[in-house]
């Protein structure tokens, strides 16, 4: 895996801004949202009500409501004990 590719996440949940800088179009300018999607169940959420060993969908907007990126990732425990969200 490519270490652009990968954030170790040093808070105790996901942020919003950890999410954005794994798109491809990072960095953005402040007022992009980040919409975060279940891959399971479809259900809409915030950053920090991602849960480990998940995988998610995510679409990324800026102020105008303009689509900008999508992409999928996973959000996992590693042995180091570190938590990382890995973009697929």
């Amino acid at each position: 895996m490519d270490s652009q590719n990968i954030i170790i996440v040093d808070t105790p949940k996901p942020l919003q801004a950890h999410v954005l800088w794994l798109s491809s179009k990072a960095p953005f300018a402040t007022g992009h949202k980040v919409l975060v999607t279940d891959i399971d169940s479809g259900k809409s959420m915030t950053t920090r009500s991602m849960k480990l060993h998940n995988d998610y969908n995510v679409c990324i907007y800026n102020r105008k409501r303009e689509f900008v990126d999508s992409f999928a990732v996973t959000y996992a425990h590693f042995f180091n004990n570190e938590n990382m969200l890995i973009k697929r």
